[in-house]
């Protein structure tokens, strides 16, 4: 495949994975806005009125948070290490097509240097 249409095919892959973890990025750190209003709400009304009833939903909003903000977290971590997978299978591909040319480059460098030292040392 030539070079032109890898990277085309890798802008539109980059611009995919983008698109989707924006996507789902706003969708969990909305829910992650909305449990720490929650908790806030709850936590106002407990000192305000001191409700042990309260007191139990406070506790479920805080574990709740918590596991939101580690979901938001284990989430930017998968994206980031699949970015990143991305890129590493991008660059190793370039290096191999770089590297065909460079054989390429070379061999008709070292048949050029081939006959000419024939014809230099022939001549001679």
């Amino acid at each position: 495949m030539p070079m032109k249409d890898k990277m085309k095919e890798w802008k539109e892959t980059l611009e995919y994975l983008d698109t989707k973890h924006n996507k789902e990025s706003k969708r969990r750190v909305e829910e992650v806005k909305k449990a720490v209003s929650e908790t806030e709400r709850l936590k106002k009304k407990v000192v305000k009125k001191g409700k042990t009833k309260k007191q139990g939903q406070l506790c479920d909003a805080e574990r709740s948070k918590e596991t939101l903000l580690y979901s938001l977290q284990q989430f930017e971590q998968h994206a980031l290490r699949g970015a990143l997978i991305q890129e590493r299978s991008h660059y190793c591909a370039f290096v191999s097509m770089m590297s065909l040319a460079w054989v390429g480059l070379l061999a008709a460098l070292s048949l050029d240097f081939i006959r000419y030292r024939k014809v230099v040392f022939c001549t001679m």
